[in-house]
């Protein structure tokens, strides 16, 4: 089989880098360029145990929904954890439901 010129100029290189907090891909002359991201997308990552959803977690969904319609495209709910999400806090969920009435 006849190796791809990619793989060729590649010579073992990753394709992709960080250079100076940068993302830059190879390209087929052999040089390194930044990867330019479109605007318009925004994106949501939550921190929280489990990446269970609680109060706080549905507050920043509510106001990045919010943020939509003010010039952007799309927004993308991201995260790279062992969990995605476990589901919601139940025991914090009621708490804050009888604190709101």
């Amino acid at each position: 089989m006849e190796v791809p010129k990619l793989l060729e100029i590649a010579d073992g290189r990753p394709f992709y880098r960080t250079e100076n907090g940068q993302l830059q891909f190879l390209g087929l002359d052999g040089e390194y360029r930044d990867v330019v991201r479109p605007n318009g997308v925004l994106c949501l990552e939550f921190h929280s145990k489990m990446n269970s959803l609680n109060p706080f977690v549905l507050s920043m969904i509510e106001k990045s929904i919010r943020l939509v319609p003010e010039g952007h495209k799309a927004l993308v709910i991201y995260n790279e954890g062992s969990n995605f999400s476990v589901g919601a806090n139940i025991g914090i969920l009621l708490v804050a439901m009888k604190l709101r009435t």
